[in-house]
C-alpha cells in the first residue's frame, strides 16, 4: 500500500469549523452577557465594579462549586457511562432496547423538563422527599424558590 494512500485529511472540513463555531458562540454567548451585566453599571462600563466582581469572595466560592460540581458530574458521568455504552456495544440481553431508551432519554428531552421532573419526583411533594440530604448535592436537584417582588425591596 503506498504511503498515505487511505489516510485522511489533516485539515477539517467547512461544514466542521461551522459546528465548532456555533457551539463555541453558544457557549461565548451567554457568558460574555452574564459577565458584561456584571461589569457594566449605570450605563457605564467601569473598572471599579470589574474589581468589586473579582474581588467578591462569594465570585470565587460560587466559581470553584461551578467547577468542583462540572468536574464530580463529568467523573460520574464517565463512571457510569462508558461501562453501559461498551455492554450496549457488545452484548445481547434482555431489555437492551430499554436501556438504550433510557439512556437516549437525556439527549432528547430539554434539561429544564428533566429537572423539572426530577422535583417533582423528589421534592418536597414526590414520592421521596430529598432535601436537606446530600444525596440532593449528589443529583443536582434544587426545590425552586419563590421571590414575590416585596422580599426584594428594601424595608424603609
Amino acid at each position: 500500500m503506498a504511503a498515505g494512500a487511505g489516510a485522511r485529511s489533516r485539515r477539517g472540513s467547512p461544514s466542521s469549523f461551522f459546528a465548532v463555531g456555533v457551539v463555541v458562540v453558544a457557549i461565548a454567548a451567554p457568558l460574555a452577557a452574564v459577565l458584561w451585566r456584571a461589569v457594566h453599571v449605570d450605563g457605564s462600563l467601569t473598572a471599579d465594579a470589574l474589581s468589586r466582581v473579582l474581588g467578591s469572595a462569594r465570585t470565587w466560592r460560587v466559581l470553584a462549586v461551578t467547577v468542583g460540581q462540572a468536574a464530580v458530574s463529568a467523573v460520574l458521568t464517565l463512571a457510569v457511562g462508558v461501562p453501559v455504552a461498551w455492554v450496549l456495544a457488545r452484548r445481547r440481553f434482555r431489555g437492551r432496547g430499554l436501556v438504550r431508551t433510557v439512556a437516549t432519554v437525556p439527549f432528547v428531552l430539554p434539561s429544564v423538563v428533566v429537572g423539572a421532573a426530577f422535583a417533582s419526583l423528589l421534592g418536597s411533594r414526590g414520592l421521596v422527599d430529598l432535601r436537606g440530604t446530600w444525596w440532593l448535592s449528589l443529583i443536582h436537584i434544587s426545590e425552586p424558590t419563590r421571590l414575590d417582588a416585596r422580599s426584594r425591596m428594601p424595608s424603609s
